[in-house]
């Protein structure tokens, strides 16, 4: 079975692996009484496309964005959640080829 890599725990703030750090557990961040983890929250993907959110919305997470086959991608293709709480790039767009 393979294992993960460690996760960096955010400043004031803890990372647990539940159940481990095998393929397929999970890491769940909490924050010190007082702080909050900040959140981008979802983003849609792109018309005629798909979007990976595999780690997660909050600060420091990147979504990767793809379009179906038959359609280009205009825009970035990735977004990362910033510590304002936002994303730093648009959702692309897929248009026809």
């Amino acid at each position: 079975m393979s294992t993960c890599p460690d996760l960096t725990a955010p400043i004031y703030g803890a990372v647990v692996f539940n159940p481990s750090k095998d393929y397929l557990s999970k890491a769940e961040f909490s924050c010190k009484v007082g702080y909050t983890l900040t959140d981008c929250g979802a983003i849609q993907a792109p018309s005629s496309g798909t979007i990976d959110q595999e780690t997660g919305t909050t600060y420091g997470s990147t979504s990767y964005f793809t379009c179906n086959t038959g359609y280009t991608l205009i825009g970035a293709i990735s977004t990362t959640c910033t510590s304002t709480g936002n994303w730093d790039n648009r959702k692309p767009v897929c248009e026809i080829k």
